[in-house]
């Protein structure tokens, strides 16, 4: 019993893990994009320089800039369509859960494809 308890608790966390990992890498439910161009890449990681640059050299001005302009591009998903895709998959990890709790894994085992022993596991890429 303690054993079923503790892997119930392990598959849980896990899937409350992705859950928050999905929703901090895909604001607002969207996908990521599969192939990112080096120019995207390069203005994310001089955006990561220049904020580490600014709190660095203590420089509240450039910091409150990048913030500034951080803030803007997040208000600017501030939408009813992406609050509705929260809500939706709020409810998908509430339902999941629900499942898990009463001992139903058939929904998880097919959302999520299992890799290699080791390797982890990915959600299953959305149609």
């Amino acid at each position: 019993m303690k054993n079923s308890y503790l892997t119930l608790m392990f598959v849980v966390s896990i899937v409350v893990l992705l859950g928050v990992g999905f929703v901090a890498a895909n604001p607002f439910g969207k996908r990521a994009p599969v192939n990112i161009s080096i120019e995207t890449l390069e203005a994310m990681n001089g955006e990561r320089i220049a904020m580490q640059t600014a709190i660095e050299n203590k420089d509240f001005g450039a910091w409150k800039l990048l913030m500034e302009d951080r803030i803007a591009k997040m208000q600017s998903e501030i939408t009813e369509e992406n609050f509705n895709k929260i809500v939706e998959m709020h409810t998908e990890m509430s339902q999941h859960m629900k499942e898990m709790k009463s001992g139903n894994f058939t929904r998880f085992k097919e959302d999520f494809r299992f890799h290699e022993k080791g390797k982890g596991m990915m959600p299953r890429p959305s149609d």
